[in-house]
This record gives C-alpha cells, structure tokens and sequence, in this order.
C-alpha cells in the first residue's frame, strides 16, 4: 500500500510547483486573444462569402412561405364568412315564405365545395 505522501503527486502545501503569473503571460495571452479574434473574423468571412447567398435566400423564403400562409389563412376566412353570410340569407328568404328565391339561393351556394355546398343542396331539394 503506498503512503499518502508518494501517492501524492503535486502537494497542496508545495510552493515549488506554483507559477507566479509575470508580465510576459499577459501580453502573451492578449496576443492570441487577438489571433484567435483575427482567425474567426476570416472564418466568419470565408463561410459568408461562400454561403451567404443562400442564407439569405433561405431567410428570404421563410418570410415569403410565412407571408404567404398568411395570406391564405385570410383568405379563406373570408371565403368561409362570405359563404356563410350567403347561407343565411338563404335561409331567412325560406323562413319568410320567399321559396322560389330561397331555392335559387341555395342552388347558386350548391356549386361551392365543402360543407356549406353540401347543406345548400340539401336545402335546395327540401324547397323543390
């Protein structure tokens, strides 16, 4: 079994393997902070020359794609109000006794796609 003291390899108490820190070190240390800062700016430069284009492209069609979402989110929400305003005054014309109105009404919605043309024929056919 080895004695705490060989099994120690740098004693906390020893003065002899501690390094006082001298006035080269710093001037040594700023110098290659500002290597290390130079080689980055010409890493950063090399990659944005070569793939800069196509970041910005890449942006570019983010905020298009997202834009255009958009756009067609509120567009469709004004074809589904604009359809459902027309389905209810369909419905008011045959609430009021006003069938042969209400049945064309509903017969012009018939064409549409989705649920509004569907209920529309229905409609249509219970007026007829």
């Amino acid at each position: 079994m080895l004695s705490r003291e060989k099994a120690t390899i740098f004693p906390a108490n020893s003065n002899r393997y501690r390094r006082e820190p001298k006035v080269a070190d710093h001037t040594e240390n700023s110098l290659i902070r500002e290597i290390d800062e130079e080689l980055r700016q010409e890493q950063f430069h090399k990659v944005w020359s070569r793939y800069g284009k196509i970041i910005l492209v890449a942006a570019g069609l983010c905020v298009a794609a997202a834009a255009g979402y958009q756009f067609w989110v509120k567009y469709d929400l004004e074809t589904r109000q604009t359809l459902g305003d027309r389905f209810a005054a369909a419905q008011k014309l045959a609430e009021t006794g006003s069938t042969d109105a209400a049945a064309d009404a509903f017969k012009s919605l018939s064409g549409e796609s989705g649920g509004y043309g569907l209920l529309a024929r229905i409609q249509e056919a219970g007026l007829r």
